[in-house]
């Protein structure tokens, strides 16, 4: 466990080294707006100069040949526009632009990575305990709520495959209302061709099997009509459940991350105190060593 002196000092060292970082990137800022010039410079340069050759192409494209002063001012634009491209190409292929940009540069990244481990020294113990429980809280938050917005997912998916059915199956109610209706008139009918009453009792259980058909159709249709409205709302509720799952996940993996970082930075801790303490005990050791041989030379001497 660090000493709150050592902490201290850490995060004066992170302050100093955060300075130092920002008086860095503001001279990267510089040299890269000084490239970035050149390079815009070059490009108007160029532009410039291919306005001027094109005239001159488009005559030799056609044909026509140019005079000395044509043919001399052509030769000194494509130069100068060769010259252009070179300074634009090595600001480029540079990166920085000038050596010591570079260096500048690369001292940066540099410190970028040392400042991690920087702060990692100035944080606490409990800090770092802290961390390491909020990422595991949040973690689990984030699992639980993905876990739900599936599940519902799921259900609305189900809904939607439900109300699917439910469009297609007015069909059968049609066909069994068509059927009830075509015993009742072959009932009828037969009757009529042979000049007689139809069956009463067949009559009347033919008549309750149409009544019975067609209401069974117009609860069916009720329902049908419920569900065709509600087939365009479910799918936009499961696009947009979707894309929310989608954030979900990536806030998962986010938080999984975290979750490993700050675990991974709290076993750093633990393993440098345990380093920290080992080397303790054997500086301890060692000295026990030194001084029981110094005591055996001591007890030698006196002893001659």
């Amino acid at each position: 466990m660090e000493s709150p002196e050592k902490i201290q000092q850490a995060r004066e060292t992170v302050e100093h080294h955060k300075a130092h970082m920002a008086e860095l990137k503001s001279r990267v800022d510089a040299y890269k707006h000084e490239r970035d010039e050149i390079i815009r410079q070059a490009r108007a340069e160029e532009s410039r100069l291919r306005s001027e050759i094109e005239p001159l192409d488009e005559l030799l494209r056609k044909g026509r040949e140019l005079s000395d002063d044509q043919r001399a001012f052509r030769r000194d634009l494509h130069a100068r526009l060769s010259q252009a491209e070179t300074k634009r190409a090595k600001a480029g292929n540079v990166g920085m632009g000038s050596h010591e940009a570079t260096q500048v540069n690369e001292q940066y990244n540099r410190m970028l990575k040392e400042l991690d481990d920087l702060e990692f020294a100035a944080t606490p113990d409990d800090e770092l305990r802290d961390e390491m429980d909020k990422a595991n809280q949040q973690h689990d938050w984030a699992t639980k709520e993905l876990a739900h917005f599936e599940e519902y997912q799921e259900t609305l998916e189900e809904k939607l495959v439900k109300a699917r059915a439910s469009v297609g199956e007015v069909g059968g109610w049609e066909s069994d209302l068509a059927d009830a209706k075509k015993a009742h008139d072959s009932l009828v009918g037969t009757a009529y061709i042979a000049q007689k009453k139809p069956d009463a009792k067949a009559l009347a259980a033919a008549q309750n099997k149409v009544a019975d058909a067609e209401r069974d159709l117009a609860e069916a249709k009720d329902e049908v009509d419920a569900a065709r409205a509600a087939i365009p709302a479910l799918e936009g509720m499961i696009k947009d459940n979707r894309q929310y799952i989608e954030t979900l996940t990536a806030r998962l993996a986010a938080a999984a991350e975290g979750r490993a970082k700050a675990t991974q930075r709290f076993a750093r801790r633990l393993r440098d105190d345990l380093e920290a303490e080992y080397d303790e005990k054997r500086s301890e050791i060692e000295e026990g060593k030194v001084n029981h041989f110094r005591n055996w030379q001591h007890t030698e001497s006196a002893e001659l």
